[in-house]
């Protein structure tokens, strides 16, 4: 059976809303320090534990924030969920995980599903906004913290890859390339990033976009590998990762350089191919966000987060590429 405040007061010797003014540090709950120490020591002895739900409805909040993110079986998004969960916990919430596949229409539905159990605010970490749900929240003012990605009329939390790519294209020209490949998903921002800094190096830079499903994207880089670039810009782990198992089985001979994006600690990643990573430091991306999403929900103002991203060069390459068992349990 819970201890209530009823078996705290009994006892302790005091009247009910005594303990309740000792419990929310309530000013006008003036007491005899005897007083204050007994009922600290009765709610020890008795171990209370305070009731969530009791709580929020005095508060009128629920104790919860909202994750909307993509397929929790993708390592990046596993990990980011646990670190939220962690920082969530740390901040006194717990957190309502809402995953789902991309697209419009499933992203909208994961949103209204979360809303529906009415968290506090709520970290969203996919690229479609749904501009209709939108609208209302900013009518209403709803604390919602969006993640690598810009906005004018939301706060937003994401990396800044311009310093690293900065290195990454000066790494290249040190090592005496003058054009680069860049690989990139639908929704990176490193072309328009890396095309301006690669024209200041008076380097040329090609852009190839990736395509979603597994097959149709070893179709594309198995025709890149085809053509041989020596300086490989790749953005997105997936990428890297299909590319290097491809280049093992079929074209073990090429020995192109490659910057990669990667967050991943592990020796697949410092092949001997991979002359440096660029990590966008998600455990900072994460405790930070969650930190401004909790601040807005107690009434704080804060601004935009940017975080920049790390540059790592490679030290000590290892050649040994784990298989995709292996690399789906790294985190």
């Amino acid at each position: 059976m819970s201890i209530t405040l009823k078996d705290v007061a009994k006892e302790a010797g005091v009247s009910v809303s005594l303990v309740s003014k000792f419990l929310n540090a309530d000013p006008s709950g003036r007491m005899k320090e005897e007083t204050r120490r007994r009922i600290a020591d009765t709610l020890a002895r008795l171990n209370y534990r305070p009731s969530p739900l009791a709580r929020s409805l005095k508060l009128g909040r629920s104790g919860t924030i909202g994750l909307v993110i993509s397929n929790l079986r993708d390592p990046y998004f596993a990990l980011f969920a646990d670190r939220c969960l962690k920082e969530a916990k740390e901040a006194g919430f717990q957190l309502l995980i809402s995953p789902c596949e991309f697209g419009r229409e499933a992203e909208e539905e994961a949103l209204e599903s979360l809303l529906e159990r009415r968290p506090d605010g709520i970290l969203y970490g996919l690229h479609l906004f749904p501009g209709r749900i939108a609208e209302r929240l900013a009518a209403e003012h709803y604390p919602i913290l969006l993640i690598d990605q810009k906005s004018d009329r939301f706060q937003t939390a994401y990396r800044d890859d311009a310093p690293a790519l900065q290195a990454a294209i000066a790494l290249f020209r040190e090592r005496g390339h003058r054009k680069i490949m860049l690989i990139h998903p639908e929704y990176s921002l490193w072309p328009e990033v890396a095309g301006p800094e690669c024209h200041k190096a008076d380097m040329e830079l090609e852009c190839r976009l990736t395509v979603p499903g597994r097959e149709q994207r070893l179709t594309l880089l198995r025709e890149l590998c085809c053509r041989k670039p020596s300086a490989l810009l790749v953005n997105g782990w997936h990428s890297a990762y299909a590319l290097l198992q491809l280049i093992e089985r079929e074209f073990p001979d090429y020995e192109p350089d490659m910057v990669i994006d990667c967050f991943l600690e592990h020796p697949f990643f410092q092949n001997r191919r991979i002359i440096a990573r660029i990590d966008g430091d998600q455990p900072t991306l994460v405790r930070k966000s969650v930190a401004a999403l909790t601040a807005r929900i107690n009434g704080e103002t804060t601004g935009n987060i940017v975080i920049p991203s790390l540059f790592r060069p490679s030290v000590s390459p290892v050649p040994d590429i784990p298989n995709e068992q292996e690399l789906f349990l790294l985190s």
